[in-house]
Order: C-alpha cells, then structure tokens, then sequence
C-alpha cells in the first residue's frame, strides 16, 4: 500500500482538513520509532515526502497487510488530538500500543518488550 492509498483510506473512514504533510510526518514518525526500537537488523526505510507519496510504500507492510492497522490506529489518534478529541484519541493510541505489542511478540518475540512490560507494571 501507497502512502497516499494511506492518505484516502483514512480520509475517507475519518474526514479532516490535516494537511498532508502531517500524515507524511506522522507516517515517518511510526516508521523511524518501530525500527529503530524493535527492528534493529534491519537497515531504516527512506523518509516519505509529500512528493512521492504515490510512490512511497508503508515499510511495515512487508510482514503482512494486518499491520495497516498500525499506521491506521496511530493516525486517527493523531486526527483526534488536533480537534481536541481526548477521549477519541486515547482509544486510538491505546489500539495502536495493541497492535504494536502484537506485531513485537508474533515477529520479534525474543525481544524484551518494554512496553508491554511497563503496561503490565500498571496493572499489578
């Protein structure tokens, strides 16, 4: 999937006025944070710019399209905070932390999850 099929999916499911350039950065945001906190042996994807967005492709995908989700959970909640949507947004994020507990343990379960583990500290 195309950055920009990214772009007209969310907009279509959540109808905003975001420039695009926020969903560039915001995809660039998930992507640099997911590998550089758990897919270390993997070299970087290259930075999306608004100028290749048609051409650009979500990196995560390569593991599987269930992973849509990720960048999907992470943008809404990023939409929500820009209209001061709290409560939206908190469970957005919380389904993005979902998602990312799931793609760490089903690729990279020998990895010591940190956030999960830090959740679960919340819990006892």
């Amino acid at each position: 999937m195309k950055v920009a099929e990214l772009i007209t999916m969310v907009g279509n499911i959540m109808p905003n006025d975001i420039d695009e350039n926020d969903f560039v950065r915001w995809v660039n945001v998930i992507e640099d944070t997911i590998y550089q906190k758990f897919i270390k042996d993997m070299p970087k994807p290259t930075l999306k710019t608004l100028q290749t967005i048609s051409s650009d492709e979500l990196s995560l995908l390569q593991y599987g399209y269930r992973w849509v989700t990720i960048y999907e959970y992470y943008i809404y909640g990023q939409i929500s905070l820009s209209y001061q949507e709290f409560g939206k947004a908190n469970n957005y994020f919380m389904l993005y932390n979902s998602m990312i507990d799931e793609f760490v343990q089903q690729y990279f379960p020998i990895l010591d999850n940190t956030i999960r583990t830090d959740r679960l500290k919340n819990y006892r």
